[in-house]
């Protein structure tokens, strides 16, 4: 008789299991089988619960960091007013009405809110009021989207611990080691509660989501991960779009070993073009105007980049990313990976490699200004906090390796990972983890700010907008806060020429008009403001009031130290700036409707002329003159200019979507069409059972 057949089985998860790869089983004893069937079964349990735990304990552990945030006012961050003015006009202007996009006036001279930063915080915004039934203010919900942030990262960076190797337990603790990053830069307790990058930090979750399903797709064919790769990048990019370029290029340093060992077939490219095309589908209503019309885009803030050795030596001396000391473990356990490669697990290199070698390909493209300066300088700042989360799972992996050693020791595998999940919350905690007392609640404002806010609420015209002096530092010792433009701004409810997200604005010299008051003459000054539809000037500094005070150019309407407020008075022939109007010619106009994307004003001259309207240009303004369509061309500084025939004429502009629009959102409304009409097909195929799932993961570490 012959023998009866024996099995392999594959280890699959990284995990222990109570089969080694390649040990056999003797299918002819159903009662060893059984038993054997039902140890694993308890094993996966217990992984499971394992990553679970640690994910839940990193995710609370999160939340308890921001606990010095917790409050009635706004989270701190020099950036968050500047949020919350678009926020207030986002919401309920746009979103609320289901607009994907529209005209922001609130800041410069305006622009279109979502081109270059898409409304994944404000869609974040907007569902948190919608599932309290608005009970939230825009405030309040602001801080639960940050704080929910915060909360979900943990969860996302376990995904992708798994995704690129690592055991249940290693992924379990890489979602509390996570927390050891903050930095200034982006992601962490220092960018968003000192710079204020609350997009960044909400951006991070669906960084992590995109890059543990795109890691999987190569080795697993399930659909399910092009799917998710699709959408996730989809969200990334309205959210982060910085972010996204980032992704790419870990990506691409992910793909390049795979490619070396020729481990990326065929299939698993076209599984990789099939999770693009979804994610550029999905997200096509944003991606194809954001393209189409990247000419527009305005100056870029950032941050300069110091040579690679002076990175990395503030890495190490505490400066950024990780406290004093950290870095050190974490080269450590970097070590520990580099012994494990040579034990033949070579994804293990790979991961433990990731980290730096994207801070050095991102330094190289700083220094060569590759592919652009601008773009350049955000791959080395802006990814260096993802470079971060990636250098902790190492450490994960190692103090998985200890509690599965500790485990084997005292035969109680529960409790050795118990300890390794308090040694990871202690070191997060302790004084190798971020400042804890970074997270705070933003700083009130002295009183006369919100007299000053009441006043501009009265002094300046709808539809017009006023200038606040800038004197930094010193400005936030006088008024308590930190940007009181922005304070002032969302306070008052007006618009302002001074603001942010200077990569929106089409017009680049307007913006910095504000930093000329007290270093240009005041007339001067005067003609520069009254041309870009500037009523009033708030001064911080008794400098710079008093030399406003002396010019015929302004005239004080409101003073309560520390502050000042100036109407700013026309040149001789020229109509008032709240009319937005202004000619080399003597010119007379009004304002006499003012909404956010349709202006209408009346004007009366001499004779033909062209005028400036002190609004950004954009090809999706359209203008008429007494109800006959006319061209609005591109002025100096990217301003609105019009000619206007001789005597009296009524001009109405209005911003409508373009072409680029409709062909996004119809590339969206296609692609999810398909998406919706693949999964009741592949559902009808599951009921019918003619289709098996398809499954499939590897170790980078081996059993942890």
């Amino acid at each position: 008789m012959d023998a009866p057949p024996r099995h392999t089985t594959l280890v699959r998860d990284g995990d222990d299991a109570p089969l080694l790869v390649g040990e056999q089983r003797d299918t002819d004893s159903s009662g060893a089988f059984t038993r054997t069937a039902e140890k694993k079964r308890r094993w996966d349990s217990a992984r499971s619960n394992a990553l679970l735990a640690g994910v839940v304990v990193g995710c609370i552990v999160a939340v308890w960091q921001t606990r010095g945030a917790w409050g009635p006012r706004a989270p701190a961050g020099e950036d968050v007013m500047a949020n919350l003015v678009r926020l207030d006009f986002a919401v309920p202007h746009l979103v609320e009405h289901v607009r994907l996009d529209g005209w922001f006036p609130r800041f410069y001279l305006g622009y279109q809110e979502f081109l270059f930063n898409g409304p994944g915080v404000a869609w974040c915004v907007a569902f948190a009021r919608f599932l309290t039934f608005g009970a939230l203010s825009i405030t309040g919900a602001f801080k639960v989207v940050t704080i929910a942030a915060f909360g979900a990262l943990p969860a996302a960076v376990a995904f992708a611990a798994r995704g690129l190797g690592l055991g249940r337990r290693a992924a379990g603790l890489a979602a509390i080691l996570c927390l050891l990053v903050s930095n200034v830069f982006g992601v962490g307790l220092q960018a968003t509660y000192i710079v204020g990058l609350v997009a960044q930090q909400i951006g991070a979750v669906f960084f992590f989501l995109a890059l543990g399903a795109v890691v999987r797709i190569p080795v697993d064919a399930r659909a399910r991960w092009i799917l998710l790769a699709g959408v996730a990048g989809a969200a990334l990019a309205v959210t982060h779009v910085l972010s996204l370029l980032v992704l790419g290029l870990v990506l691409l340093l992910c793909v390049v070993p795979l490619a070396a060992r020729r481990e990326l077939g065929w299939p698993a490219l076209r599984r990789l073009a099939l999770a693009v095309a979804v994610g550029v589908g999905v997200g096509g209503w944003w991606i194809i105007p954001f393209v189409a019309h990247n000419d527009l885009q305005g100056n870029v803030a950032t941050w300069g980049t110091p040579p690679l050795f002076d990175r990395v030596d503030d890495i190490f001396s505490g400066h950024i990313l990780f406290r004093a000391g950290t870095a050190m473990i974490v080269v450590a356990a970097w070590g520990w990976s580099v012994w494990r490669a040579s034990q033949r697990r070579r994804l293990a290199l790979t991961v433990a490699l990731l980290p730096a070698a994207y801070v050095a390909v991102a330094h190289v493209l700083a220094t060569n200004q590759l592919p652009t300066f601008d773009t350049s300088l955000q791959f080395a700042n802006r990814g260096l906090g993802y470079a971060g989360i990636l250098a902790v799972l190492p450490l994960a992996a190692l103090l998985a390796a200890a509690t599965r050693l500790l485990a084997r020791v005292t035969a109680r595998g529960a409790l050795a990972y118990a300890v390794g999940i308090a040694a990871a919350v202690g070191l997060v905690l302790s004084g190798l983890g971020p400042d804890q007392s970074v997270p705070k609640e933003f700083a009130n404002a002295i009183p006369e700010m919100s007299v000053a806010a009441r006043a501009l609420r009265q002094l300046v015209p709808a539809g017009a907008r006023f200038a606040t002096e800038r004197d930094y530092p010193g400005e936030i010792q006088r008024t308590g806060v930190v940007h009181p433009e922005t304070w002032l701004a969302r306070a008052s409810g007006r618009n302002s020429l001074n603001g942010w997200n200077l990569e929106s604005s089409t017009a680049k010299a307007a913006p910095f008009a504000p930093d000329d008051l007290g270093r240009k003459p005041a007339p001067e000054v005067a003609d520069e403001l009254a041309r870009l539809g500037v009523t009033d000037v708030v001064t911080t500094s008794d400098a710079t009031a008093a030399q406003l005070a002396a010019s015929p150019r302004f005239r004080e309407r409101w003073h309560e130290e520390p502050l000042r407020i100036f109407d700013v008075l026309p040149a001789t022939g020229q109509s008032s700036p709240s009319s937005l109007v202004w000619a080399a010619t003597p010119i007379a106009a009004h304002l006499d409707h003012a909404q956010a994307q349709r202006l209408v004003i009346t004007t009366q001259a001499n004779q033909a002329t062209s005028v400036s309207v002190a609004v950004a240009w954009s090809p999706k303004w359209h203008a008429s003159i007494d109800g006959r369509e006319t061209t609005v061309q591109r002025g100096f500084d990217s301003i609105i200019e019009l000619r206007v025939p001789r005597g009296g004429h009524r001009i109405e502009l209005e911003f409508r979507s373009d072409g680029w629009d409709w062909l996004g959102r119809s590339l969206t409304v296609i692609t999810l069409l398909a998406i919706a009409g693949w999964l009741m097909r592949r559902r009808r195929r599951r009921v019918n059972g003619a289709e098996t799932p398809q499954s499939g993961e590897f170790a980078a570490y081996g059993p942890q």
